[in-house]
């Protein structure tokens, strides 16, 4: 086919206008917000009807055996009670779980709500069991009493914490809290347990409650457990469609107002002529602050494209399909390409901040150029960036990728990459830092209510943009440089652009950290 350059040339389509932009982002923050409050809400409405069958179930049993003195009769040592025992413990711990998972990123209401109802039903339910205790059995009152006090001293330590703003900070807490409360109360019923054993001379059915509080100590000590069952919770909740995509979008910029987002990222937006860029400044990816004095300012949809890149690719064999990529530019339009670089247009200074800005600065690049190679599709933020340009707007014929295969290798990294394609999965995409990973995870679970769901939307967009031979393509893509670059479906090649690649760890440059 004709060498082309994987830019748009002869016939330019439309600029996305920046009200487009903002448009866009405004609609994904209301998507993003309606997804956390229905989600959130379903899940008090369930741990509140968990804790009120529990507390009817508990009264009508229990204290109306107690009330009728057939507390030691039969049914205590029948297997229906050893059963109605369990069931008991495991409606109660249910019941608190499924509260505490209810408070999502940057929901006050939620989260005080959460916690509310956490101590509301702590709280009702011992107090009440104590007030229509019968006077005959002021032996159980005793350990009634105890349980009252510390599930007291929970309830206010919980509402002390709902007093908070910062609304991860106030998760982190009310974790630890109820993992010391589910502690304490183990070892009180094993104690209980015990001593009404040895009494009785039958083991009590209160054993049956150790179990559940142990499994519960164990998922409470489990992050990734709980981000798990949170999204197993939610997913039949949402179906997918293009609204969670951009309600995905939307999070990355946090709850700060498109508006202001847009005016932030139209002034610090820069670019980088290809020709003031040397191997040694992209053969690591150690932060080197002085390369942010090569590029200038630049309007937004004056960029000619987004480099997107992995760190962890060979950096000859980038190089040297980068500089393919200049080449065919320069040929066919007769001028240096001006990129964006994350490397050279991020202010290393002011990281944090410059990441805010990442869908606009993807939507002011008029191209998005993927240099793919054997572990670009295993580094997440590459694939966020690719994800980002086409739900801001961006058109499939814009993005171009580029193999980046090793000299000698090629067969091997070709391999690689076609299997980087079929087998690509979000859980399995790393992060410099794990807690980046963590919450890039738990802000596209809460957008799409399962990775699966974003796993797919992505592949759509491979489907559609990858090289023949890499992954079928739906849509003509553009090559450039050698025909050998881009995969056919016998190893042979017809040519593909080399992208630019914006590293794709941009969350080591948000760490402010060596890069690694």
């Amino acid at each position: 086919p004709p060498l082309q350059v994987g830019l748009k040339s002869a016939n330019p389509g439309p600029h996305r206008p920046m009200t487009d932009v903002c448009r866009r982002l405004e609609s994904g923050q209301r998507e993003l917000a309606r997804i956390r409050v229905r989600t959130g809400a379903l899940l008090l409405v369930l741990g509140l009807f968990l804790g009120v069958a529990y507390e009817i179930l508990y009264f009508y049993v229990e204290i109306r055996q107690l009330h009728s003195h057939r507390a030691l009769s039969p049914f205590w040592w029948s297997p229906w009670a050893y059963l109605y025992s369990g069931f008991a413990a495991l409606l109660y711990h249910s019941r608190l779980i499924v509260v505490s998972l209810a408070p999502v990123a940057q929901n006050l209401c939620i989260m005080r709500a959460a916690i509310a109802i956490d101590a509301a039903v702590i709280l009702v339910g011992y107090w009440i069991y104590l007030f229509f205790l019968p006077v005959s059995f002021m032996g159980m009152q005793t350990v009634v009493v105890v349980r009252a006090t510390i599930d007291t001293t929970f309830a206010l330590c919980a509402l002390w914490i709902g007093c908070g703003t910062d609304v991860p900070r106030m998760r982190i807490q009310i974790w630890r809290l109820l993992g010391a409360w589910v502690s304490i109360c183990t070892v009180v019923m094993v104690c209980l347990a015990t001593v009404l054993s040895h009494k009785n001379r039958k083991l009590s059915v209160k054993w049956m409650w150790v179990p559940v509080q142990l499994a519960t100590l164990v998922f409470i000590a489990r992050p990734t457990w709980q981000r798990k069952l949170r999204r197993a919770l939610t997913v039949s909740l949402e179906a997918r469609s293009s609204r969670q995509a951009a309600a995905g979008v939307a999070a990355l910029v946090g709850n700060c107002r498109p508006r202001d987002v847009l005016a932030q990222a139209a002034a610090r937006f820069r670019c980088l002529h290809l020709d003031s860029l040397e191997f040694q400044d992209m053969a690591d990816n150690s932060p080197r602050p002085g390369l942010l004095s090569r590029t200038q300012l630049c309007p937004l949809q004056r960029c000619d494209a987004f480099v997107s890149h992995s760190w962890h690719d060979d950096p000859d064999a980038k190089w040297d399909a980068l500089q393919r990529w200049r080449g065919a530019f320069v040929k066919a339009k007769g001028r240096e390409p001006s990129v964006w670089i994350d490397k050279c247009c991020v202010d290393q200074r002011n990281i944090k901040h410059d990441l805010r800005c990442l869908p606009v600065w993807l939507s002011g690049c008029k191209n998005f150029v993927v240099f793919c190679g054997p572990t670009y599709l295993h580094r997440l933020w590459c694939v966020v960036e690719l994800f980002t340009f086409v739900h801001m707007g961006g058109r499939i014929e814009d993005i171009t990728f580029v193999l980046v295969c090793r000299p000698g290798h090629k067969k091997e990294d070709l391999a690689s990459i076609r299997a980087s394609f079929a087998t690509f999965s979000v859980s399995r995409c790393a992060c410099f830092l794990p807690e980046d990973k963590a919450r890039m995870l738990e802000v596209i679970a809460e957008a799409f209510g399962n990775l699966e769901h974003f796993n797919q939307a992505v592949r759509d967009i491979f489907d559609r943009t990858a090289p023949r031979g890499v992954a079928p393509p739906r849509a003509p893509i553009a090559c450039c440089g050698d025909q050998s670059d881009v995969v056919g479906e016998s190893d042979t090649s017809s040519g593909s652009d080399e992208s630019q690649g914006s590293d794709g760890d941009l969350e080591d440059l948000e760490s402010g950290r060596r890069l690694g």
